[in-house]
Order: structure tokens, then sequence, then C-alpha cells
């Protein structure tokens, strides 16, 4: 494993709040990277070339490997390589970073806009909705549907173990949104009445959506009550084929803190549902279908940083 001992402290410390945060959503993590960013070339006055690029590749690697599994971060990064790859002056390529950061938050911002009117045509008035963990892209969508005068009921899961599901239920309900809050494994029971479900995701790669633990169980059961499972996904966080996904094992702490004789306690917080059990992915370039999502991952592309 490669060492970073260059980078500027703030810059380092912003890496180990984005590896320690395991409730957020990927837009609030993505925008957590960009800001590192901002700060690396803030603090770099150096006025070598190879040396400004190395920064920002080792800060890019790291960043990447503090949360592996939310595809939007390495998106930014990626591209942001391909950015300074086009430049052989410092000072041009300190501008190129922070213009490019500017330009990515904003796509961050428009796309969870145009993604939330999306929603408006699949959320029916008096629908009841099952959501899975935390998504400030769920989120926003059906508090607009709120504020568009449509009434509906979520049932959302709590979302273990760090129950994150807890979070965005109560920022529904104070949204004025009726919700029923239940555990990760009685979600099932309320499928039968349930008209659609719709998640978020962390990435879609080519063999499935990557999403909160449960994803799959759930998906697989809309199935088979035939119930309209969809994610809200931006293109930010399709991709490459090949591109090899780290799903980490988590803390078994959070599972369990006691000794068990026998027994490891496996913790993992993401699991990969196939494109094929999904309705759609709202995207912010439209409602794709999973063959529709297949032909955008062939487009995408990896820099060779790694």
């Amino acid at each position: 494993m490669k060492k970073f001992s260059n980078l500027p402290i703030n810059v380092e410390e912003n890496i180990k709040l984005v590896k320690s945060d395991n409730t957020s959503g990927s837009i609030e993590l993505t925008l957590k990277a960009v800001e590192t960013m901002n700060i690396l070339v803030q603090n770099i006055s150096l006025r070598d070339l190879n040396v400004t690029k190395k920064l920002i590749r080792e800060t890019a690697q790291k960043l990447v490997a503090a949360q592996p599994s939310m595809a939007s971060i390495f998106t930014f990064l990626n591209s942001l390589l391909f950015e300074i790859d086009k430049s052989h002056d410092v000072l041009e390529i300190k501008n190129i970073v922070k213009e490019y950061c500017i330009r990515f938050q904003h796509h961050l911002e428009n796309s969870t806009l145009k993604i939330s009117q999306l929603v408006q045509e699949i959320v029916k008035k008096d629908s009841t909705i099952i959501a899975h963990s935390y998504s400030s892209s769920v989120l926003n969508s059906l508090i607009n549907a709120k504020k568009q005068g449509k009434n509906f009921r979520i049932i959302c899961t709590e979302s273990r173990p760090m129950n994150e599901g807890i979070i965005f239920a109560r920022k529904l309900g104070e949204a004025g949104i009726k919700v029923d809050l239940v555990t990760d494994a009685a979600i099932f029971k309320y499928l039968d009445v349930a008209n659609i479900v719709i998640v978020g995701g962390d990435a879609i790669v080519e063999n499935g959506l990557v999403n909160k633990t449960g994803t799959l169980g759930i998906a697989i059961a809309s199935k088979y009550y035939n119930v309209d499972f969809y994610s809200l996904c931006g293109t930010e966080k399709i991709l490459p084929i090949g591109y090899n996904l780290k799903i980490l094992k988590r803390n078994p702490v959070e599972i369990t803190s006691r000794k068990l004789k026998n027994v490891t306690p496996i913790n993992f917080y993401f699991d990969v549902t196939p494109l094929n059990l999904l309705t759609g992915i709202i995207t912010e370039v439209g409602i794709k279908k999973p063959a529709e999502i297949k032909n955008l991952i062939e487009k995408q592309t990896v820099h060779s940083y790694s």
C-alpha cells in the first residue's frame, strides 16, 4: 500500500473525516471530497509541475480508498485527473482544479433537482412507498412531492447497523410526511400493500446496483409481489466495465461488542442488486431501463493514475 506523507495536515484530516463517516449519503460524502481537493490547491504553493500533479493524484487515491463503494467520489476525481492532464503549468492546474470543483458541485445540485422532478412522475396520490436507508436524493424528492400537493405514506427501514433510516424518517416526518418506521427484517411484511419501492444508490456497476445491505432482498421480494422498484442514481454513480469496486467489511463491534465463542460477526454495509430486478433507474438525464444503463456503463473510462 502506498504511503501518503506529503499532504497538508488539513487535507489528511478531511480524508479521515470522509473515511469515518458511516451514515451520510453519497452526495454529502462527494461534496466533502470536493471540499478536500479545494483545500489541497489552496495549501500548495509549489511551482514544480510533477510534484503538484503527484499531490493531486495522491489525494485522489486516498479519497477513493476512504469510501471505495461511493462511485460519485471516484467519478469526480477520475474526471478531474483527465482535466489536469490538459495542462503543463502549475498555476493553470490549480485554477483547473478550483473551476472543476465548482462545476462538479453544480452538477450534483442540478442532478438532484432533475431527479426530484422526474420522481413526480412515479409518485402517485395516496400511494404507499417503501424506502430503505438514507438517501438525500430520495429525501429531497419525497419532500418536493409533498410540496407539490401529493399525499402519500412512507414505510422505511431503520437501516442497521448505524440506523441512518431513523434520521431519514425524522426528516420526512418534520416535512409533514406520514412515516412508519420498521426494522429491516419487518419490511417484507409491507410489500403486499406497497405501490412502489424507492431507494438511492451508491454505485452502478456492470453486475448491478450497489446500495445499503438489504436492498437486494427488498428487490427480490418486490419482484415476487409485482411492486415497481426504482433507484435514484445520478450518472456520476455509473462505473466503467471492469472497475474493481471494493465492498469492505466494517467494524464488527457495530453488530455486537460481546465476545461469542465460535462466532464471527460480519458487517457489510452494501450489497449488489442485479439491474434486471429494477423497474428503472432515475437519473438526471431521464428514467432509464437496465439495458440503457448498461450502454452508459460501456462509455466510461478510467484514468491511469491508479
